[in-house]
């Protein structure tokens, strides 16, 4: 999966469009996936312990199906919470399947992303 958006400056409060693709490499079709994202500030407080301040996750399209070796676009709107202070963001994205798995067979664990 590949996320990005067009502009790497946004403000709180306003509207991000993020877009990208999720790919199916497989030789065998991914049925009922979802894709789940994550939005994180890098903190040098938290980085140093191996974590990051989330600020919001949300599932951003689910019943997904994806034939062997063929991929789909996906494109949504983040609201940059009002809360949100200045800093570097990034988003983890995650590809579940079957509210189980990600789409490498996987187990889902906060440190297996997507993209």
């Amino acid at each position: 999966m590949s996320l990005e958006t067009k502009n790497f400056t946004h403000v709180s409060g306003t509207k991000i469009t993020i877009f990208g693709e999720v790919k199916n490499d497989n030789n065998f079709p991914v049925v009922n996936g979802k894709i789940l994202v994550k939005v994180m500030r890098e903190n040098d407080s938290y980085l140093k312990n191996g974590q990051e301040y989330e600020i919001d996750s949300f599932v951003v399209k689910d019943g997904i199906s994806l034939a062997s070796n063929s991929s789909v676009p996906v494109e949504f709107i983040w609201d940059i919470p009002a809360y949100a202070i200045s800093g570097n963001y990034h988003i983890s994205s995650y590809f579940i399947v079957d509210n189980r798995f990600n789409i490498n067979g996987s187990p889902y664990t906060e440190g297996t992303v997507g993209g």
